[in-house]
C-alpha cells in the first residue's frame, strides 16, 4: 500500500448501491487510512448481495484492483445469480464469478500495473422455499464475513488465506488458532513459536484475485431474523479482537451506527501502543436481517420473559413500531385488574415466539 499520511483527513468513500428495501437494516462505512484509499465496497439490497474488497500493489494499483474486481464481481452477479437457483446453484455460480473477477484483475495487472491484486469477501444472501436465509460467503485473502446470532453469539464464518490456513492444513485446527489469535491483547498471551509468528504475520495472505489461478473459499451458515452480518477489511479486525467487534454488534441496534463505531474503535486502536495496532483502511458492512413484521399482530398471544428470569405465556401483542422494531406487549393482573405493559424489541421477542407461532 501506499504511504500514511497523518494529515490528510480520512476519505469517505460511498459504494455503488441500489435502492434499500424496507426488509435489511443497512449499514457501511469505508475510510481511507491511505492516500488512495484502497478499500472498496459495494451493497446491493435488491439481490441481497454485498462486498468488502481490500486492494493491494502500491501507488495507485492497489485501488485498481478492489475497483476492477467490484466492478466485475457486481456486474456478473446481477446476470447470474438470478433468481429460483438452489442452494447448490448459488454456490457453484459464485465461485465461478470470483474465478473470472481474478482473470480479470490479471489482465490488468501490466504496466505499472503489474503485482497489483485485492481481497474480496462477498455475501449472497438465499433464501429457500420455507423462508430460511443463508449467508453464502466467497473470500479469497483476509477480509471477512461475520454473523452476529440472535442469541448474541459472533460467528467467524470465513478462514483468511494467510499464515495459519498455510501453516495448519486441518480447517478446524486453523480455526482454533484463528480464533485465538483474532482475540490476543497480549504478546504474552502466544505460547508457542507458530503462534507468534502467524501473529506478528497476519497481515501476510496467501491468495488473492489477480494472483491467477485462484480457489475461491464458499462457506455458508444460517442466519435467523434479528441476526446482523458483518463484512470487515483486514483494517477492522487486525485492530480489533473479536470480542471487541461482537461487543459494539450487540451494544446497538441500528446497522449504520454498528459500522461507524467499528471504524471509529478500529481508528483509535490504531494509532495506540497495543499488541494489534495496525495503520490501514478500514471498511464495514452491516446487514441486520429483519423480524418478519407482518407476524407481530395485535392480539396475537406471545411468551414473554419478565425481568425477575420467569417465562409467562400469557401476553398479546398491544401494538408494533416498525420503525424502531420496538414490540408493546401486555396482560392484565389477575390481583388488581391493572393492564401490565412491556416494550421489547422484536429480534428478542423472537427468540421466545419462533415464526410458527406467530402466523
Amino acid at each position: 500500500m501506499s504511504g500514511f499520511n497523518p494529515e490528510k483527513p480520512k476519505e469517505n468513500i460511498t459504494p455503488p448501491q441500489e435502492k434499500i428495501p424496507e426488509e435489511f437494516d443497512i449499514g457501511f462505512q469505508t475510510e481511507g487510512y491511505y492516500e488512495p484509499n484502497e478499500d472498496v465496497i459495494f451493497v446491493n439490497s435488491d439481490m441481497g448481495f454485498f462486498g468488502v474488497f481490500d486492494g493491494a500493489g502500491g501507488l495507485a494499483a492497489g485501488e485498481k484492483a478492489s475497483r476492477a474486481a467490484m466492478d466485475c464481481i457486481a456486474k456478473k452477479a446481477r446476470d447470474k445469480l438470478v433468481e429460483g437457483l438452489s442452494f447448490e446453484e448459488t454456490k457453484a455460480k459464485l465461485s465461478q464469478i470470483f474465478s473470472e473477477a481474478d482473470k480479470r484483475v490479471s489482465s490488468l495487472a501490466v504496466g505499472e500495473n503489474k503485482g497489483m491484486m485485492t481481497t474480496a469477501c462477498a455475501v449472497k444472501i438465499w433464501e429457500g422455499s420455507k423462508g430460511e436465509k443463508k449467508a453464502i460467503v466467497a473470500n479469497v485473502g483476509d477480509s471477512r464475513a461475520y454473523i452476529l446470532h440472535n442469541n448474541g453469539w459472533l460467528e467467524l464464518v470465513t478462514l483468511d488465506d494467510g499464515m495459519i490456513r498455510k501453516g495448519i492444513p486441518n480447517e478446524q485446527k486453523a480455526r482454533l488458532m484463528q480464533d485465538k489469535l483474532n482475540n490476543v491483547v497480549s504478546e504474552e498471551e502466544l505460547s508457542s513459536d507458530l503462534e507468534r509468528v502467524c501473529f506478528a504475520q497476519r497481515h501476510l495472505i496467501s491468495q488473492a484475485l489477480g494472483k491467477g489461478n485462484v480457489v475461491p473459499r464458499i462457506h455458508s451458515a444460517y442466519v435467523a431474523e434479528g441476526g446482523k452480518i458483518i463484512i470487515t477489511s483486514d483494517g477492522i479486525h487486525d485492530n480489533l479482537t473479536d470480542k471487541e467487534i461482537a461487543e459494539i454488534a450487540r451494544a446497538s441496534n441500528g446497522s449504520q451506527s454498528v459500522a461507524e463505531e467499528l471504524i471509529r474503535r478500529a481508528c483509535e486502536r490504531s494509532k495506540e501502543d497495543h499488541p494489534r495496532a495496525k495503520p490501514d483502511d478500514m471498511s464495514a458492512i452491516v446487514v441486520g436481517i429483519p423480524v418478519s413484521l407482518e407476524q407481530w399482530h395485535e392480539g396475537n398471544p406471545v411468551t414473554v420473559r419478565r425481568s425477575s428470569g420467569q417465562i409467562e405465556s400469557d401476553w398479546t401483542v398491544e401494538s408494533f413500531d416498525k420503525k424502531s422494531g420496538i414490540v408493546t406487549v401486555a396482560k392484565q393482573d389477575i390481583e388488581d385488574g391493572k393492564t401490565l405493559r412491556k416494550k421489547l424489541l422484536a429480534s428478542e421477542l423472537a427468540k421466545l415466539n419462533p415464526k410458527e407461532k406467530r402466523k
